[in-house]
Formats: structure tokens, C-alpha cells, sequence
């Protein structure tokens, strides 16, 4: 069966929000702390929140940029990333300070977090627009949804004519998600079961997308064989991972060092 795999790298994603999309919804939220409360333990909490989403927002950044640069030219487009990141810290301390003298602590601090909620939608846009342009959909093929959660994706494609089947291992996620079709007024074919044990028959989906599942499961190589078998000669199979260097990939680490099971949990 010939069979076509392409790939898309996630250096910051999760299984609920996605790496930086959190990250930087940590720091947005932790700058909005500051606003809304009053005192030291407010100030101190949402000070340490900020650290906390910057410590884990700039690796993963310098990383997803490493990922996707040719070594050839890494060191350069990692500098790049740096000027234009450094050039944004002097421009906001700027602005902030006009903004402070202007109107007060309060709102200086809330025209820094806005921008911050506003570039996790925008990421995320990023990330979908990425995948739909990889699955080129085409009304009536049927596309499997391998770890759907909540459904969004599905229903969306479903919208467009494409006959989607999403799969998850989650009773309540599946719920989530024929309620979405439900609310959109779109088929969807919700199916309860494992990767690694497909309850379909094969050759049954013209493509199957998987985003990000594999690195959750605790035997990949057994789910990459179920969702090759149930592809249709000449299919597609479009998998989205984690980035060596993400945080989800520490903390498998970190339970594998523990003897724990890489898994979801």
C-alpha cells in the first residue's frame, strides 16, 4: 500500500491548550493578576506567574526556531529571533512607562497582557492553518481524527463536506464533541476506543490525522501500524509531534527516570 506521511513539529504543544499557546496565556493571565488585585501576596503571586510563563515561553521559542532552521543557517535565524525579540522588550518598556505616566500602573500593565492573549489565538491559527493546508480537504472523503478531544477540528472539516470520524479514548471529550456537531449542524461519526486498536475496518479513511497523540502513547509503533491499516491505498497520514526540546517531553523524561509509563497521564 503506498502510503504518503508528512509531518508537523510541534515545539510547544500539549494534549489541552499547547506549549506556548499556555505559556504564553500564563503570562497574559499573571500580567491581568496584577491588575485586578491589590497588595503584596497579588503582586508577589503574579510576579512569580510571569516568571514563571517567560522561563518556559523563550526556550521553547529559541527551539521551534532552531527546529525548523537549516543547521547552515540556525546560528542566524536563532540571532534573528533574538534581535527581534530584545528590539520588543525596549519598545514595550517605552511604551509601558509613557502608558504609566499617562494613565496609571494599571493600564500599562493591561496594554501588556492584552497583546499576550492575543498572540495565543493568533498561534493557534497559526497551527490549524499549518494542518488544513497539509490535509487539502475534499468533500465527501472520509478523514479519521485520531485523539479528536473536544471535536473543533472535525466539526470544522465536517462543515466543508469532508466526511469525518473522530476517535478518542475520552467518553466526556467525545460528548464535547457531538455536542459542537450538534450546535454547528454537521454530521460527525464519534467512535469511543484506542490508537493502538482501531475499531474500524481497513481501508476505511482517505486520510487520518493524528495531533499530537503518538508521543502520549505507550506503544507508538503499534498505533502508526493501526492507522496505516485502515488508510485507503494511496492515503495520507499527517502527524503532528512534540519538539525535542517542549516541556511535555521533559516531563516523559522525567516520569521514564521514575519508571513510570510515558503515557497521557
Amino acid at each position: 500500500m503506498a502510503l504518503e506521511i508528512r509531518g508537523h513539529a510541534q515545539s510547544s504543544e500539549d494534549p489541552t491548550l499547547g506549549g506556548t499557546l499556555s505559556r504564553m496565556l500564563l503570562q497574559a493571565l499573571a500580567l491581568l493578576v496584577g491588575v485586578g488585585g491589590s497588595g503584596f501576596w497579588v503582586w508577589f503571586v503574579g510576579s512569580a506567574l510571569v516568571g514563571a510563563g517567560t522561563a518556559l515561553v523563550y526556550p521553547t521559542l529559541l527551539a521551534a526556531v532552531a527546529d525548523v532552521a537549516h543547521r547552515a543557517r540556525r546560528g542566524s535565524a536563532v540571532g534573528v529571533h533574538r534581535l527581534w525579540r530584545d528590539s520588543g522588550y525596549a519598545l514595550d518598556a517605552i511604551v509601558a512607562g509613557i502608558l504609566a505616566d499617562a494613565l496609571g500602573i494599571a493600564p500599562a500593565i493591561l496594554a501588556g497582557g492584552l497583546p499576550a492573549l492575543l498572540s495565543t489565538s493568533l498561534v493557534w491559527e497559526d497551527e490549524r492553518r499549518v494542518i488544513r493546508g497539509m490535509l487539502n480537504p475534499v468533500a465527501n472523503h472520509r478523514v479519521l481524527d485520531a485523539g479528536a478531544g473536544d471535536g473543533r477540528p472535525a466539526v470544522e472539516l465536517s462543515a466543508e463536506g469532508v466526511r469525518m470520524t473522530a476517535l478518542d479514548l475520552s467518553a466526556s471529550m467525545l460528548g464535547l464533541a457531538r455536542e459542537r456537531a450538534r450546535s454547528a449542524e454537521v454530521p460527525l461519526e464519534a467512535s469511543q476506543g484506542e490508537i493502538e486498536s482501531l475499531p474500524f475496518p481497513p481501508a476505511t479513511s482517505h486520510q487520518v490525522v493524528v495531533v499530537p497523540v503518538l508521543c502520549f502513547l505507550p506503544e507508538p509503533h503499534t498505533a502508526l501500524l493501526e492507522l496505516a491499516r485502515v488508510l485507503k491505498p494511496g492515503g495520507s497520514l499527517i502527524v503532528g509531534e512534540l519538539g525535542r526540546w517542549s516541556a511535555w517531553n521533559l516531563r516523559r523524561w522525567l516520569r521514564g527516570r521514575r519508571g513510570d509509563p510515558p503515557g497521557r497521564g
